[in-house]
C-alpha cells in the first residue's frame, strides 16, 4: 500500500513539475505551430507520460472487423492531428486522442504519411496502420488503371487516356493530350529527338493513383511523361546497337516499327514482315504500304474510311507508294514486339505479303512479283466467298 501511494507522489509531483516549468519558462500566449499554448502542450505532455501505458496499449490494439477495408484521401500538406482525425472518422482506429498522444509525445519518429488515397484494411491496430502509410504506402493505395492499345495514333491515344477514372473533363483532357503530344516542345522536354510524340507514346496498361492533377493539361502532361518514361525503359541500349548494324537511326527504327505494327496483329509474323520491308529498303524498292496511304490522307484531313485506286498516288511524303524509303516519322505507336522487330528481323528472300483474308489475320508470303499476284487473286477469291 506504501509503495503505490509513494508511486502516485511521484507522479503528481512530476506532472507539477512539468506544469511549472512549462508556465515559468514560456509565455502562455506563444503557440506552435499546432495551435497549442505552451502550457496546454505542457499538459498534453505530462498526461502522455504520466498515462503512457495506457496509450501504448490501445495504439496497439486491434480495431474494427478484419476482412473490410476503408477508403481513405490524405490531401498533401495534411498535419498529424488531421490524419487521426481521418483514421477515426473512416472508423479505422478506437481512440484518436491516445493515437496522437502517442505519436506527438512519445513516439514523434513513428508519425510519418505520405499523401495519397489509401484502400486501408479494418481490423488492425493504430500503429500498424501509420506503419502502411509510411514504409508500406505504395501497397495499399488506390490504383486506377487505364489500358492504350497498341498502334494508335496520337488522337486514339488521347481518347483511351480521357477513360482513366481520375480524369475529371474528358474532352478537355483528350484536347490537351493530343495538343501537347504534338507540340516539338513537349518531344523535346521529354528527351525524344522528333517533331511531335507520334510512335513514342507505349501502349500498355498504365496506373496512376491520387492526388491527380485536377487541370487537364497538367493532367494530360502526366499521363504523357509516363507513357514516353515507359518507352524509354523498354528502348533498349541492345535495340539500338541491334537498329545501327541494320541502318537505322532511333527514328527510322520507331518509324518502321510503327509500320510493322499497323501491317499485321499477329506477333509471330513480326519478323518475317520486317524481312520484307528491309529487303525491300536493300534494293531500292518502295515500301508501298497501305497504313501509310491511310496516315497520309489523314494528315491532309481528306480520309473518309476507305483507300481508293487514286490514293495511290496521292502526292505525300509520308505515302510510301509515292517515296522511296521511310517517311518522315513513325504513324503510330509500336508495342515492344514490333520494335523488336525492326531491329532484328528474321532472315528471308521474301519482298511481298498478302493478307490471307479468314480469321486467322496471317498473311502469304512471296519471293517476288509472280508468286505474289497469285496469292492477291487467292486472297480476292476468298473474299468473293464472304
Amino acid at each position: 500500500m506504501k509503495r503505490w501511494l509513494l508511486a502516485a507522489a511521484v507522479a503528481f509531483l512530476a506532472l507539477g513539475l512539468a506544469l511549472a516549468a512549462a508556465i515559468f519558462f514560456t509565455h502562455p500566449s506563444s503557440p506552435d505551430r499546432f495551435g497549442h499554448s505552451p502550457l496546454r502542450k505542457a499538459l498534453d505532455v505530462a498526461w502522455a507520460k504520466y498515462d503512457r501505458r495506457n496509450i501504448s496499449e490501445k495504439v496497439k490494439a486491434p480495431h474494427g472487423a478484419a476482412g473490410s477495408t476503408r477508403v481513405v484521401f490524405i490531401p498533401r500538406g495534411t498535419e498529424l492531428k488531421d490524419l487521426v482525425r481521418l483514421l477515426k472518422e473512416a472508423d479505422l482506429i478506437g481512440d484518436d486522442k491516445a493515437l496522437y498522444a502517442y505519436l506527438r509525445h512519445l513516439r514523434p519518429e513513428l508519425a510519418r504519411f505520405q499523401a495519397g488515397e489509401y484502400e486501408l484494411p479494418r481490423g488492425k491496430s493504430a500503429l500498424e496502420l501509420m506503419d502502411i502509410l509510411g514504409d508500406k504506402a505504395q501497397q495499399y493505395q488506390k490504383k486506377y488503371r487505364v489500358t492504350i492499345r497498341e498502334g494508335l495514333r496520337i488522337d486514339e491515344a488521347a481518347k483511351e487516356a480521357a477513360a482513366l477514372e481520375l480524369v475529371q473533363d474528358k474532352a478537355a483532357f483528350a484536347a490537351a493530350f493530343e495538343r501537347l503530344a504534338r507540340s516539338p516542345e513537349t518531344a523535346r522536354q521529354l528527351g525524344v529527338q522528333a517533331d511531335s510524340l507520334e510512335g513514342y507514346l507505349y501502349p500498355s496498361t498504365y496506373e496512376f493513383r491520387k492526388p491527380f492533377p485536377g487541370a487537364p493539361e497538367e493532367a494530360a502532361r502526366a499521363v504523357i511523361h509516363t507513357m514516353v518514361e515507359q518507352w524509354r525503359k523498354l528502348f533498349t541500349r541492345d535495340i539500338e546497337e541491334k537498329a545501327k548494324a541494320m541502318g537505322l537511326d532511333r527514328r527510322q527504327l520507331m518509324t518502321l516499327a510503327s509500320i510493322i505494327e499497323k501491317e499485321s496483329g499477329v506477333s509471330s509474323e513480326r519478323g518475317k514482315i520486317a524481312s520484307v520491308f528491309h529487303n525491300r529498303l536493300k534494293k531500292g524498292m518502295k515500301l508501298q504500304t497501305d497504313p501509310t496511304i491511310i496516315y497520309s490522307l489523314l494528315l491532309a484531313g481528306k480520309w473518309d474510311g476507305d483507300i481508293r485506286k487514286e490514293h495511290f498516288t496521292f502526292d505525300h511524303p509520308y505515302n510510301t507508294y509515292m517515296i522511296k524509303g521511310l517517311p518522315p516519322g513513325p504513324i503510330a505507336s509500336p508495342s515492344i514486339d514490333a520494335i523488336r522487330a525492326a531491329a532484328a528481323p528474321e532472315k528471308t528472300p521474301y519482298l511481298f505479303f498478302v493478307a490471307k483474308g479468314d480469321a486467322s489475320g496471317e498473311h502469304n508470303f512471296c519471293p517476288d512479283e509472280e508468286c505474289h499476284m497469285r496469292m492477291v487473286e487467292k486472297y480476292v477469291a476468298a473474299q468473293r466467298k464472304k
